[in-house]
């Protein structure tokens, strides 16, 4: 993601309010780009999944009429939560891919604008990944 024409953004340990602003403001009056948007998994227990998506997707929409493509990435795993957070979190993605999907719809009624998409990275990824208990090769 480096170069001329790219950003990277990285808010570790904010929540999703603070992640939403950060790409209202990098992303304002672009008129070409990507916006890949991640987060969700700090403050997942007090907001709520539902909460948690309506943020989101609030953003990624204001995002969209900027006419910048949209990649929403689910919420990432955590292994060392307790198993209420996986459902919570497991849920939240659920419910984002769906909202997702019927943006893309919306989106794909008007003329060559279909730049929406969900990336789960659940089963992309090995279960050890993000305790270090998997190593490359």
């Amino acid at each position: 993601m480096r170069g001329d024409k790219s950003k990277l953004v990285s808010l570790s340990g904010k929540g999703v309010e603070e992640v939403v602003e950060a790409a209202r403001e990098n992303m304002r009056g672009l008129q070409k780009g990507m916006l890949l948007l991640q987060g969700g998994g700090n403050g997942l227990r007090q907001l709520g999944p539902e909460q948690t998506v309506r943020k989101v997707m609030e953003c990624v929409r204001e995002i969209k009429r900027e006419k910048v493509q949209v990649v929403v990435v689910g919420v990432l795993g955590r292994p060392k939560e307790s198993r209420g957070y996986e459902e919570l979190r497991k849920e939240t993605n659920r419910l984002l891919r769906q909202e997702v999907l019927d943006l893309k719809i919306e989106c794909s009624r008007k003329e060559g604008d279909y730049s929406i998409s969900f990336l789960d990275l659940d089963g992309a990824m090995p279960p050890g990944v993000y305790d270090g208990r998997c190593t490359p090769g």
